[in-house]
């Protein structure tokens, strides 16, 4: 066998391998308890913001985001609960299946923008309220 024939075969057997593994993460990504399908709007360098599809999931005090497609186990986005300050709800522009959610984090933070089910930014909201009190109320 000649030397470009077997880097070819190489080659092919590692992007095999790669597709392989891109396809089981993502499927313990979307199927993983706890998660639910929706999209961030992600700063880009050369695009400027795109939104990305992904699986949010709920996690005692954090929410993790995860992109769709990718090769990284961890989240591409973790917010703390006691990070978040306020939450904004508005049906998303043309569709009557998908909420926009912003929320406001303290501190410096970005706000972050969602999309996700109505369901979704339900179990969101019922999440954030089920949070011990922070002590930073007045009496």
């Amino acid at each position: 066998m000649s030397a470009p024939f077997l880097l070819l075969e190489a080659c092919g057997a590692l992007i095999a391998v790669l597709g392989l593994v891109m396809l089981v993460r993502a499927i313990v990504v979307t199927r993983s308890r706890g998660g639910v399908e929706c999209s961030v709007l992600r700063p880009e360098p050369r695009r400027g913001a795109c939104w990305r599809d992904g699986t949010l999931r709920f996690a005692t005090d954090e929410l993790r985001w995860h992109r769709t497609i990718g090769f990284l186990l961890t989240a591409g986005l973790v917010i703390r609960r006691d990070d978040i300050e306020d939450v904004a709800r508005e049906q998303a522009d043309g569709s009557d299946s998908w909420v926009r959610v912003e929320i406001a984090r303290t501190g410096t933070a970005p706000a972050v923008q969602m999309q996700m089910p109505p369901a979704a930014s339900y179990a969101l909201g019922a999440w954030i309220e089920s949070a011990p009190a922070r002590g930073d109320f007045v009496h």
